[in-house]
C-alpha cells in the first residue's frame, strides 16, 4: 500500500464552548492539516497521487479558515475533531481521485504535540 501525505498550516482562533477552562475562552492556535491519501496502483508518472493536484484542490479549503475565528465560519463547534471531519466531508466533495485512491485520514495538529484524526481505518 502507498500513501500520500500532504500538510497545510492555517492560523485561527476558536473556543469550545461546552468545555470548562481555559478551552471554553476564546484562544488561537497555529493549525496543521495533513491530508493523507492511500492505494495500491500507481499512475503513469509512477505516483499515487500528485502533490500539485492535492494543493490545488485542497489549499483553497484551507485558506478559507486562515485568520478566522472558526465559532463564527463554521457551522458547529469547532473542536479539532469536528474540522477533522468537516475538512474530510469537503476534501472528498473537492477531489476527483484516481481509480483506486482513497482519502485514508485528515490529522488536525492544534501544537506540534497534540492531535486529533479523523479517518477510514481503525487505528
Amino acid at each position: 500500500m502507498f500513501h500520500v501525505a500532504k500538510s497545510f498550516e492555517f492560523c485561527a482562533a476558536h473556543h469550545n464552548p461546552a468545555a470548562e477552562g481555559p478551552c471554553s475562552e476564546n484562544h488561537g492556535h497555529n493549525w496543521e492539516v495533513l491530508f493523507v491519501f492511500s492505494g495500491k496502483t500507481l499512475d503513469n508518472r509512477a505516483w499515487l497521487v500528485g502533490f500539485d493536484e492535492i494543493r490545488m484542490a485542497l489549499k483553497p479549503l484551507v485558506d478559507s479558515l486562515d485568520h478566522q475565528d472558526l465559532n463564527k465560519v463554521l457551522p458547529f463547534n469547532p473542536s479539532s475533531e469536528n474540522i477533522a471531519a468537516y475538512l474530510w466531508c469537503e476534501a472528498l466533495a473537492r477531489m476527483e481521485l484516481p481509480p483506486g485512491v482513497e482519502l485514508t485520514e485528515v490529522r488536525v495538529t492544534e501544537r506540534s504535540r497534540d492531535w486529533r484524526t479523523y479517518a477510514s481505518y481503525t487505528p
